[in-house]
């Protein structure tokens, strides 16, 4: 290494060395350039990273861009149902080949000097080059793919983490649901004003949800507990839903939030409450092969850019997007049954409601926390336990994305 990245390196190894577990991050990790860069190259490159959902891409050749990373990527539908994923870079002198945010193509043509590429990435034609040249060493060059239940995963790394354990939980309790053959039908995209570690520590607690989150308070019945009777009753209520989830087919083992970068839980509503709604009544058909209304919440998150939640009629899913030290975008995605039509079984806007409400609430607390760890005044502060035993009302989410997050950026050092 060079002698700046020593440095940097040598600083990020004291930071850590610093932390105290179960205290917020020092300041630099929220503010530092240089420390920005690290991430992404040993988390958004390194790792697994949430694409989109195979509906936008149903056809053979349909694609869309991401850009992450300082990367653009091609997601494309190929032939036999396959996902690629390719950097949108001409193998001739590096000129972007797609320019198009989304579409359908026969193939990628680079505008600059016409080399012509397949949808399978490899090169279809390169004018005037020699006799020798051989067009098989100079395909798109690829990313690492891996769907599951229509989510799609890519990775930019030569060799990626094993992204198994997350698949098979993932699949074991959204399988039921058949989101790989839903559609989305609407969607929202945010700009926020905060690094993406904020985010993510945002929508990893509800510590802060019964003080700004109204319509997910009339929903949840987990978020405004305070007596240990209140609990009691509580754990009571999710034992006899976990019994009627059984008899559903559901899964009902939580894999909870931990230091291994992801989480499969469901949740229970209040008495009434069948979804995550305005009035807590399905506004869709039910998903998949549900058999009933009353299959609860099930949250999944997969770090460091997936969040999805599901309800019996719907799924709104999060992909977030680094894009710079003190922004984040996220596009939001919510999914019904395929078959369902529009202005007859449901309405995007009703839908969309609550979770367009909520996260205009989360941004806004997003955005104040980035103001405020900002400032030179900051300083750590320690994450809320919960109450009794009862993690889901502090923090742990948070302390664990914590813990995961150091260490990424110790591996793989060199």
């Amino acid at each position: 290494m060079n002698n700046r990245n020593d440095r940097v390196e040598v600083r990020i190894d004291d930071l850590i060395a610093a932390h105290r577990p179960g205290w917020t991050l020092e300041r630099a990790f929220y503010n530092d350039p240089e420390i920005y860069e690290v991430e992404l190259e040993k988390i958004f490159v390194q790792g697994w990273l949430y694409a989109g959902h195979v509906s936008r891409i149903p056809g053979r050749g349909d694609f869309f861009l991401w850009e992450v990373a300082g990367e653009s990527l091609i997601i494309v539908r190929g032939d036999n149902e396959q996902v690629h994923a390719f950097l949108n870079i001409c193998r001739h002198r590096g000129t972007r080949v797609c320019q198009e945010p989304s579409g359908r193509a026969k193939s990628f043509v680079c505008s600059y000097h016409q080399w012509t590429y397949n949808i399978d990435g490899t090169l279809q034609s390169a004018r005037l080059m020699p006799a020798d040249f051989d067009k098989s060493q100079f395909g798109l060059r690829r990313a690492h793919v891996r769907v599951a239940e229509g989510l799609i995963f890519i990775s930019l790394a030569q060799d990626p983490p094993d992204l198994e354990p997350a698949l098979r939980d993932i699949k074991l309790h959204l399988e039921p649901y058949e989101l790989a053959q839903a559609k989305i039908c609407h969607t929202q995209e945010y700009d926020i004003k905060a690094n993406w570690k904020i985010v993510t520590e945002n929508f990893r607690e509800c510590y802060h949800c019964a003080g700004n989150h109204p319509a997910l308070c009339r929903l949840m019945p987990h978020i405004a507990l305070t007596s240990p009777k209140q609990i009691e009753e509580f754990q009571r209520s999710v034992a006899s839903a976990q019994t009627r989830w059984e008899k559903m087919g559901l899964a009902t083992r939580n894999v909870p939030m931990s230091a291994k970068g992801y989480h499969v839980m469901r949740f229970a509503f209040k008495e009434g409450i069948l979804t995550q709604t305005m009035d807590g009544q399905p506004t869709a058909p039910l998903l998949g092969r549900l058999t009933g209304t009353e299959a609860g919440q099930l949250a999944v998150s997969v770090s460091p850019n997936f969040w999805i939640e599901v309800s019996c009629d719907y799924a709104a899913s999060w992909r977030l997007t680094p894009d710079g030290l003190d922004r984040t975008k996220v596009r939001a995605d919510w999914a019904v049954r395929s078959d369902a039509v529009q202005g007859v079984d449901y309405d995007p806007d009703r839908v969309s409601a609550f979770w367009r409400v909520t996260l205009g609430e989360d941004w806004g607390l997003c955005e104040k926390n980035q103001a405020g760890v900002s400032c030179r005044g900051y300083q750590p502060g320690p994450y809320a336990p919960g109450v009794d035993g009862n993690s889901t009302l502090g923090e742990s989410g948070p302390q664990f994305f914590t813990e995961w997050y150091l260490r990424q950026l110790t591996r793989q050092r060199s």
